[in-house]
């Protein structure tokens, strides 16, 4: 198994050609893995790459709306996620916690560009230790 031409696998293939492997990927975002196998009579096969991206960076999420000091059950708090992988997608959440408590949400929307907007209920007023989390899905890219 390679990356360019850097060895990040190897794997002993079984007679039903069935393998498998652990893969040392160090490289932040777009990775093409190829597999090559040589036979006893020296005939190489190579797969086509499958690109996977590797993201081990947090992403930043900001709060765009401005405070609310009502005692209304629910609000709508709009903000920002930035990533340097992966832009947010479908599968993404977003959660809510207001002093380490967390906050039912309903209704998330992450839109493209990475700009959302969640309704979060309320039983008091949201305090200052009002915090967000976002947590990306790893997901593959696709094939090259």
């Amino acid at each position: 198994m390679t990356e360019g031409t850097t060895t990040v696998g190897t794997a002993w293939v079984g007679a039903d050609g069935v393998f498998s492997t652990t893969l040392n990927l160090q490289a932040e975002g777009l990775n093409a893995i190829t597999a090559s196998v040589t036979d006893s009579y020296g005939n190489v096969g190579t797969s086509p790459a499958d690109v996977v991206d590797i993201n081990t960076l947090a992403p930043t999420v900001s709060i765009i709306s401005a405070p609310e000091a009502s005692y209304a059950t629910s609000t709508v708090i709009t903000g920002k996620i930035s990533t340097t992988g992966l832009a947010p997608a479908t599968g993404d959440t977003l959660s809510f916690t207001d002093n380490g408590s967390a906050i039912a949400a309903s209704l998330v929307t992450i839109n493209v560009g990475g700009t959302y907007s969640a309704t979060v209920a309320r039983h008091r007023r949201l305090g200052a230790g009002c915090l967000w989390q976002y947590r990306q899905q790893r997901r593959r890219s696709g094939h090259a």
